[in-house]
C-alpha cells in the first residue's frame, strides 16, 4: 500500500533562471517490487496509474497517497500506460507482447489483444490512446507501429517504416497526428487514419526514447540517448532548438498544461524544468534514481516521477522573480 511522508526537496536553481521554483515533497509511494517504468495522471488528477518492471499496473489516490488497485496479468515487465481521455479506461503495454485493455475502476481486464512476433522481438513498447478515445497506438519491439480499435480490439493498421524498435509514440492534442521516436534514431510523424508517413525528422545520434506534443500541438519535444532534448516545429518539420546540459540519457518528456515549461528525466539522476521558449534551464531537481517516467496533474500542481521503484509526487509552483 502507498505511504504518505512529507520531505523537504532538494533543488537547485539554474544560471539563467528566469523564475524561482517552490516544491516540496508531497508524497512518496512505494509498491511495486521492480522499477517504476510508466506513470500516467487520470484526466480529473485524482488517480494516478503506474507500470513496473515487476510485470504490475497499480492505480493509487492522489489525495491520500494510498494505493487502490494492483493489477496483474502481464509476463514481464510493463513498458508503457495510460488511462482514456475520459478516464474510463487504462490500457497497459507489456514486453510479453499484449496490450491489455481495463475497467479503471475495478482493473477488470476487459480485452487482451496479442501481437505478432517480429524478427527483431515481439515486445510492446509505449501506447496511447487517440484523443477521442476510440484507437489505440502501440509501438513495437519489432519496429511496427500498430492502430486498434477500442471498441472492438481489432487491428487497423500495422505500419513499417522504422528499421528499430518504436521506444515511444503519442497522438497530437487534436489527433490528426500521431509520432513515434525509435531505436533507428529518428522522429517519424504519421497520418493515424491512412498509416501514411508525413514527416521523417532527422538529428538525433542515439536512440529516441520518448517525445510530446506541447498542448496547442504547434511543437514536438524528443528525448534520446544521445543526452540531448530536441524541438520541433510541428508545421515544418524544422528543428528549433536543441536543448543539452543533461548528462545522461534523456527518458522521460512532459509539458505543463499552459506549454509554459517542459520538464525532462535523465539518467543523470537529475529532472530538469525548461522554457521551451527560451530554451533555458530554469531548474534541477535532484533524484536518487534516473526519472524514466514523467507526469504533470492537469491544473499544473502536481510533478510525478519514477525513482527507481519509488514515485514521489512534488508541488510545483513557478513564482516569477
Amino acid at each position: 500500500m502507498g505511504t504518505r511522508n512529507l520531505i523537504v526537496l532538494a533543488i537547485l536553481t539554474l544560471p539563467g533562471s528566469t523564475f524561482a521554483q517552490a516544491q516540496r515533497e508531497r508524497l512518496v509511494l512505494k509498491g511495486h517490487r521492480g522499477d517504476v517504468t510508466a506513470l500516467a495522471l487520470s484526466p480529473d488528477g485524482k488517480r494516478l496509474a503506474s507500470a513496473g518492471s515487476d510485470g504490475e499496473v497499480k492505480l493509487w489516490d492522489l489525495a491520500t497517497g494510498r494505493e487502490v488497485i494492483s493489477a496483474r496479468g502481464h509476463k514481464g515487465a510493463v513498458r508503457g500506460v495510460v488511462f482514456s481521455p475520459d478516464g474510463k479506461l487504462l490500457a497497459s503495454a507489456g514486453e510479453d507482447a499484449t496490450v491489455r485493455l481495463l475497467d479503471a475502476a475495478t482493473a477488470k481486464v476487459l480485452r487482451i489483444v496479442t501481437l505478432g512476433k517480429g524478427e527483431q522481438g515481439e515486445g510492446a513498447f509505449a501506447v496511447a490512446f487517440s484523443p477521442d478515445g476510440k484507437h489505440l497506438a502501440c509501438g513495437c519491439e519489432d519496429a511496427s507501429l500498430q492502430l486498434f480499435e477500442v471498441a472492438s480490439g481489432k487491428k487497423l493498421l500495422a505500419i513499417l517504416g522504422h528499421t528499430r524498435a518504436v521506444n515511444c509514440v503519442t497522438f497530437a492534442p487534436a489527433g490528426k497526428l500521431l509520432v513515434t521516436g525509435s531505436g533507428d534514431n529518428t522522429v517519424r510523424l504519421w497520418n493515424p487514419v491512412t498509416g501514411e508517413q508525413l514527416r521523417r525528422l532527422e538529428g538525433h545520434t542515439r536512440p529516441v526514447l520518448c517525445v510530446g506534443f506541447s498542448p496547442d500541438g504547434k511543437m514536438l519535444a524528443s528525448g534520446s540517448e544521445d543526452r540531448s532534448l530536441r524541438l520541433w516545429d510541428v508545421a515544418t518539420g524544422r528543428e528549433t532548438r536543441t536543448l543539452e546540459g543533461q548528462k545522461g540519457a534523456v527518458r522521460a518528456i512532459v509539458f505543463t498544461p499552459d506549454g509554459k515549461r517542459l520538464a525532462t528525466g535523465s539518467d543523470d539522476l537529475t529532472i530538469v524544468l525548461w522554457s521551451p521558449t527560451t530554451g533555458k534551464s530554469e531548474a534541477l531537481i535532484e533524484q536518487k534514481n534516473a526519472a524514466t517516467a514523467l507526469a504533470i496533474s492537469p491544473d499544473g500542481k502536481l510533478l510525478v516521477s519514477s525513482d527507481g521503484n519509488t514515485i514521489r509526487v512534488r508541488a510545483l509552483t513557478a513564482v516569477d522573480q
